[in-house]
C-alpha cells in the first residue's frame, strides 16, 4: 500500500531512497491511521506532528496498527497544523519506529496472537522532509 502511495504522491528523492528499501525488505511498515476514539475518523485525528527545526515531533497514540511490533517503519496521519479545519492541516509521515518516545503494545485477540498494537508517541521524531505528499495536503485524495 505504501510504495504504491507514493509512487503516486513522493518526490523523487523519497523514493529513491525508501523504495528499494521496502523492496528487499530491508524496511517493514506498519499503519498508522486508527486512533482512539475516533478509529479512521480524520476529523478526529489527535496525533500531533510538531515542527521544531529540521524535524517533526510527534505526540499522541495509533491503534490497531497491523504488526508494529514486527515493523521497523510506520507511516502515520498526523495533525501538522492544529489551526486548520477538522479535515484539513494532516500530513503523511515516515516515522522510524526502534527510537527513545515510541513504545508498542501489542493487543492479544481471542486466539492468543498478537497481530495489532498500540503505539504511543512521546515526543518521537521523524526528518522534516519525509513527508508523503506535501505538509498539510493528506486530507486530499486528487
Amino acid at each position: 500500500m505504501l510504495g504504491n502511495t507514493m509512487l503516486r504522491w513522493s518526490a523523487p528523492a523519497l523514493l529513491r531512497r525508501f523504495l528499494p528499501r521496502i523492496a528487499s525488505g530491508e524496511y517493514v511498515f506498519a499503519q498508522g491511521f486508527s486512533e482512539p476514539g475516533a478509529g479512521s475518523n480524520l476529523a478526529s485525528l489527535a496525533l500531533r506532528a510538531e515542527r521544531a527545526d529540521n524535524r517533526w515531533v510527534l505526540n499522541g497514540q495509533k491503534l490497531w496498527s497491523s504488526g508494529a511490533h514486527r515493523a521497523n517503519w510506520m507511516f502515520v496521519l498526523a495533525r501538522t497544523n492544529r489551526d486548520a479545519p477538522a479535515h484539513r492541516g494532516i500530513s503523511m509521515l515516515l516515522v522510524p519506529l526502534d527510537q527513545p518516545g515510541i513504545e508498542i503494545r501489542p493487543i492479544r485477540n481471542l486466539t492468543g496472537e498478537t497481530d495489532f498494537n498500540e503505539v504511543f508517541f512521546d515526543d518521537a521524531t521523524t526528518e522534516f522532509d519525509l513527508v508523503v505528499g506535501e505538509v498539510n495536503q493528506g486530507e486530499q485524495s486528487r
